[in-house]
C-alpha cells in the first residue's frame, strides 16, 4: 500500500478526509503516465518495490 504527504494548505487542514490534493493528483497522474510509457500497470508492485510500503512525500 502507498501512502503519501503533502506540505500544502488543503492536506494539512483536510488530510484527505475530502480527498486528495491537487499535488497528489498530479502524482498519480505522473506515475500513470510513466506506467503506461513503461507498458505497466500503474501502481503494480515492481521487484524494487515488491515487498517494500511505498511512502510519497510532496514539498
Amino acid at each position: 500500500m502507498a501512502t503519501g504527504e503533502c506540505q500544502c494548505d488543503h492536506f494539512i487542514r483536510l488530510r484527505m478526509t475530502k480527498g486528495p490534493c491537487e499535488h497528489m493528483l498530479a502524482l498519480r497522474l505522473a506515475t500513470a503516465s510513466a506506467a503506461l510509457a513503461l507498458g505497466t500497470t500503474a501502481g503494480a508492485p515492481t521487484p524494487a518495490t515488491d515487498s517494500e510500503e511505498r511512502t510519497a512525500s510532496i514539498g
